[in-house]
């Protein structure tokens, strides 16, 4: 082998080789990153560019997210050590202003949660310090987001500035325990005993990770230090049904979270957020257009890297918490898999812990289909692997959590599951923000106010559709078309800044656009812009629609564009100095794209999205966009001129502009020069519009409507099989059409029985057909003696009813209990029943969406007898049963109504200012308030006047930065006010909502005096009053009754109804139930009846009772309205008789 001196020469070599080559690797490493996709900024300078791209506050106002994505041009001209703390858009803007990056010094880096070295400077550094972030930001107008915008850093990283010193392992021991500790003392003793659980454990789980920010545990006396759910409904005034609606997606989660702390003054200034999902992408290169079939493919985070980051979050960090996004089903199978492996040792721990005592007797408590499930990280172990103790929220009463021990690859694994198959779900991370001086941000504004921006509607919601309440099966180019117009209306009068909302019904309604072409539906760019117009046009709006296709030179997908990218910007700044005026915008650019291209992720959508350019940095090269699709992509993000670039390659944008005679004016938004390529297609564009402009309006050719079924098991197909199973053709289109509801509130897929039957008879009444048919509903629940209300029997005999031509049963069921073909469930939770057979038990059931199931299917009677049975869950909203639709006879329809016209109070279920009509209400009470105002000709959402009688804004109601907070000046349970509301409560909340409006409406000539009727005799004063109330158009008449006295069922509480008719000969009253999608529509009682369950006859110690709403001029109304005063005690009325006998005697 040679002399010592030649083998240590030797090994010598290999040494320096091998430091060598791993300095090599480091630097190559870097330069590989900066193309690497983690969903947090592809480079260090990035690092608060890509954090948050679901992160948007509603309001417009904050920095906007990202789309997770760096495009930074290849480092070639500088070395790694100076042009990795640079991003492209900084690259780019300091060599405008003439900073030079290579004679910089190094700077102290600190390595990332995703493995990037952030540099940062001294303070009053140069613009290599700035961790500006293209992505990670985005719009602002608000003073008290920009703090809170310097942090959207890496996802996960632990520090921006130096990093923290390790911790000696005493004090991870103390940091564990601490945490642990707080989190255990919401733990409740046995979750699943618990009672009227509310269904929105997400919001716990957010509320207790932040509680542990403030260091609160559930016995801390001082409320500051806690955050209840209460806290965060009333700091971002969220709507109130989110109490039950399940768990939102992540980008709606992150945006309550994110405006939570952009209000909050505990959090505001100091902490932040950023918000990762784990979609997959390239893992070198970017997503381009065409074919991405060539390289390695992977998640944005790795289990490694999210196995330091989570141990560093819980061995290190005090002052961070991770809020995960999980499959709950994937991550009990994941579970259950493990512990059946392990199961071969009799006493292993973990399949003892996971699969309990009797391991093959355990019943899966999730289903393959689930909504998803928010936790908050709490804890790391070692074991044989690595485990994580997570805590899931638990809301009744009070906030408890849950807590669990599992595996951090099984977690990784639920987290990686993508939602209704579009994105992936992910993690959202709180932490401290570090007040370094050398961390600048830079505010990418937006054109106009953050309340146009919003997209959120005060008042009717006749001239359009809040934003939030848009589903995201509508088309998302009809939602881009509605953004414009809502825009260019401005804002409407009397709104504090809000505008009309987006028309999207009117859109379809008015077009007759179909609905392959509505929900969920793809058109071209030209085809678009020719419904566009033609609305334009037949709605007689001041508005003109340019059409600018981005093409390519020749037919192929890697020519060169049409526009160049100093195109595309002189463009957005052209659109940006066009509107000059924030509230009165002049030109809006709807924009189509390649969602995969500009968001940089791979298998997200196939199809075209569409959004709105809604503000431009030329500084940092970027576009600030209000997507056409929130709930995949988040309600605002931004993204570099270049991305954006060639995302619109291939596809193009409209330019709406308010009508003008400028001709400038018409130019604003078009390139500098049309390629021969793009002036082609516009002369086929125009000459088929002149070609067809004599065709307006008429029709050429008449073909029969056929019944065709939507993509999604919905309402409007049940109404239109059932109107045509009883011989009156009728199509889904139909339905649309004629129904006055919002499109979105149609197309809801989780509806209750009620819904259900409320949407039948509504429609039946616009055809005609009420006198005809008629609908009985048969609920599947108990009674108060636990009995059935929807006996075996029963059912069978309506099944059997239903098979002749004059009757139609319709199911809601609980697919999750029937199999059809196997293993495989309905698409839906409607049938319609069209057959039995009494030998086999075989009931037949024609599915609501053959579409993406069967035309018809077969289950036992047994099986569909269980499924339309309500659960502990559904029981709340009586969501299970059957609708029984019967023609009537001609002798019962010439029997008349019980109620005249003259004796009864006009109602439209359209005209209530609520999100969604068809959504069940959170709150019967506040909805019952703003059924009464809005009868009275005062459109208030319930949400306006709850959060309004608690929080009393400033006089623009544009800012809540200096509004009273919960947890500083009210006590109020959200849980109270589902169904504990008393009479007196009601009145006192109308007094503070009136009381807030009227201070800053001095001008106004007449007000609401509202007051609870106390004393009444019911023998000679509520003849009157029900007639006053059903018969003059200035009272509307409230009652708060029991539910349990009313409908027979135990554990509702209690709830309100309007009194809609009396008629005094019958004593029959019909009153109209503010919780219509629970209890019905409207039902009749006598007057006895009445009495009973509004408790009339208790003189001021009952809850129940009547509360009165009188139209009253502005000087006659009481100064403390809704109180009346307490009734005289027996010696204050001696009192007062005796001063009035002295004074009679001194006369």
């Amino acid at each position: 082998m040679g002399s010592g001196p030649s083998v240590q020469e030797h090994l010598q070599k290999w040494e320096t080789a091998l430091i060598e080559l791993d300095q090599l690797c480091s630097a190559n490493r870097r330069l590989m990153d900066r193309d690497r996709i983690y969903g947090s900024g592809a480079v260090p300078n990035d690092i608060q560019r890509a954090t948050d791209d679901e992160a948007a506050s509603d309001r417009g106002g904050a920095r906007r997210p990202s789309s997770l994505v760096s495009f930074s041009p290849t480092a070639t001209a500088v070395t790694p050590e100076a042009g990795m703390g640079v991003s492209g858009g900084s690259f780019h803007r300091q060599n405008r202003s003439g900073a030079s990056t290579t004679g910089i010094l190094p700077l102290p880096e600190s390595r990332t949660g995703f493995g990037f070295m952030a540099y940062s400077g001294a303070p009053g550094g140069s613009a290599v310090t700035n961790l500006n972030s293209v992505h990670g930001g985005g719009a602002t107008t608000l003073p008290g987001n920009a703090a809170n915008d310097m942090t959207n850093r890496s996802a996960g990283s632990a520090s921006v500035g130096h990093q923290q010193p390790k911790h000696t392992r005493q004090q991870v021991l103390e940091i564990r325990k601490a945490r642990m500790s707080l989190f255990r003392s919401y733990e409740a003793e046995n979750p699943d005993t618990l009672n009227d659980l509310m269904q929105c454990s997400h919001f716990g789980a957010a509320a207790v990770a932040l509680s542990y920010l403030l260091g609160g545990d559930a016995h801390c006396k001082d409320r500051r230090r806690r955050v209840t759910l209460e806290d965060i409904f009333f700091a971002t005034q969220s709507p109130l049904h989110m109490l039950h609606s399940g768990s939102p997606h992540l980008p709606i989660m992150t945006d309550i979270i994110r405006e939570f702390l952009d209000v909050d003054n505990r959090f505001k200034g100091e902490y932040s957020l950023e918000a990762v999902h784990l979609d997959v992408s390239p893992t070198m290169g970017q997503v381009e257009l065409g074919p991405n079939e060539v390289g390695d493919r992977q998640t944005r985070m790795q289990l490694p890297e999210f196995q330091r980051l989570i141990t560093q979050d819980c061995e290190e960090e005090t002052q961070a918490i991770r809020i995960v996004n999980y499959d709950p089903y994937v991550l009990e199978q994941a579970m259950l898999v493990d512990a059946f492996e392990d199961e071969d040792e009799l006493n292993s721990p973990l399949a003892t812990s996971v699969l309990g005592p009797n391991p093959h007797h355990m019943e899966r408590q999730y289903s393959p289909r689930n909504e998803g499930v928010y936790a908050a990280v709490v804890d790391v172990r070692n074991a044989v692997q690595l485990m994580v103790t997570i805590a899931e929220g638990v809301v009744n009463d009070s906030l408890h959590v849950k807590l669990k021990e599992v595996p951090v690859a099984s977690l990784f694994k639920a987290m990686m599951t993508a939602k209704e198959g579009h994105r992936a779900r992910g993690f959202i991370r709180v932490f401290k923000k570090e007040l370094n001086p050398g961390f600048t941000t830079d505010e990418i504004k937006t054109f106009w106010t953050p309340e146009l921006c919003s997209g959120k509607v005060l008042g009717t919601t006749q001239l359009g559709t809040d934003a939030v309440a848009i589903s995201h099966h509508i088309s998302p180019h009809i939602v881009g078309v509605a953004w414009a117009l809502h825009l260019l209306a401005g804002v409407r009068p009397g709104t504090h800044g809000y505008g009309n909302g987006l028309p999207v019904s009117d859109i379809i309604r008015t077009m007759k656009l179909p609905a392959e072409v509505f929900v969920d539906g793809v058109l071209p760019l030209e085809q678009v812009y020719e419904y566009a117009a033609g609305y334009v046009q037949r709605s007689k709006r001041d508005i003109d629609v340019h059409l600018y296709p981005v093409l390519t030179k020749i037919f192929r997908e890697d020519a060169v564009p049409t526009i160049s990218v100093f195109d595309l910007e002189s463009i957005l700044i052209n659109v940006k100095s066009a509107n000059a005026d924030p509230e009165c915008p002049e030109h809006v650019m709807v924009i189509m794209y390649n969602a995969c291209v500009a968001h940089n992720v791979l298998y997200i959508v196939e199809d075209p999205q569409w959004c709105v350019l809604a503000g431009y940095d030329q500084e940092m090269q970027t576009a600030v966009l209000i997507d056409a699709h929130p709930k995949t992509f988040s309600r605002f993000w931004s993204c570099p001129l270049d991305r954006l670039h060639k995302a619109m390659t291939g596809n193009g944008y409209l330019i709406f502009s308010k009508r003008s005679t400028n001709s400038t004016s018409r130019r604003i938004g078009a390139p500098m020069t049309m390629a021969p390529t793009v002036e082609s297609r516009l002369e086929l564009v125009e000459r088929q519009h002149e070609l067809g402009s004599a065709w307006e309006g008429k029709s050429a050719f008449a073909v029969s409507k056929a019944f065709t079924f939507p993509s999604l098991p919905v309402m409007p197909t049940m109404v239109a099989m059932t109107c045509t199973r009883l011989g009156v053709p009728t199509t889904f289109d139909d339905v649309v059409q004629r129904l006055p509801f919002e499109i979105s509130a149609l197309v809801i897929r989780n509806v209750t029985l009620e819904i259900m039957h409320v949407c039948l008879t509504q429609y039946l009444r616009v055809a005609g057909l009420e006198n005809e048919v008629q609908v009985k509903a048969y609920h599947g629940e108990s009674n108060a003696d636990g009995l059935l209300m929807l006996q075996l029997p029963q059912l069978e005999e309506l099944i059997q009813a239903s098979l002749d031509e004059n009757h139609v049963l319709l199911l809601h069921f609980d697919a999750g209990h029937l199999l059809v073909n196997g293993a495989s469930h309905p698409f839906g939770a409607l049938g319609m029943v069209v057959g039995y057979d009494a030998k086999l038990g075989s009931v037949r059931v024609a599915d609501a969406n053959p579409n993406s199931f069967l035309r018809e299917w077969s289950a036992p009677l047994l099986e569909v007898f269980e499924s339309v049975l309500d659960n502990e869950v559904t029981r709340k909203h009586r969501t299970r049963g059957a609708l029984l639709v019967s023609r009537i006879a001609a002798t019962g329809r010439a029997a008349g109504r019980a109620f005249a016209p003259s004796c009864s109070r006009p109602f439209r279920l359209e005209l209530l200012p609520v999100l969604n009509v068809f959504l069940v209400s959170p709150s019967p009470h506040f909805q019952g308030m703003s059924f009464a105002f809005s009868q009275l000709g005062y459109y208030y959402s319930p949400e306006e006047i709850f959060y309004e009688a608690y929080l009393k804004t400033m006089d623009d109601q544009r800012r809540r930065g200096s509004q009273a907070f919960a947890w500083r000046d009210v006590e109020v349970s959200l849980s109270i006010i589902n169904k504990k509301i008393d009479a007196s409560f009601m009145a006192e909340g109308c007094r503070k909502f009136l009381e807030s409006r009227n201070a800053h409406q001095s001008n106004t000539q007449e007000t609401i005096s509202v007051q609870v009727l106390e004393d009444i005799d019911v023998d000679e004063e509520l003849d009157e009053l029900l007639e006053t109330s059903t018969q003059s158009a200035d009272t509307v008449l409230l009652l708060n009754y029991d539910v349990l006295r009313t409908h027979q069922l135990p554990n509702l509480g209690r709830s309100v109804a309007t009194v809609k008719s009396y008629n005094k000969e019958k004593q029959l009253v019909e009153l109209w139930d503010a919780e219509y999608a629970v209890f019905g529509l409207s039902f009749v009682v006598t007057k006895q009846q009445l009495v009973e369950m509004g408790d009339l006859e208790n003189v001021g110690s009952s809850p129940y009772g009547f509360v009165q709403f009188k139209r009253v001029a502005a000087g006659a109304a009481p100064k403390k309205l809704g109180l009346m005063s307490a009734p005289s005690t027996l010696e204050e009325e001696a009192e007062l008789e005796a001063a009035a006998a002295a004074a009679a005697r001194a006369k």
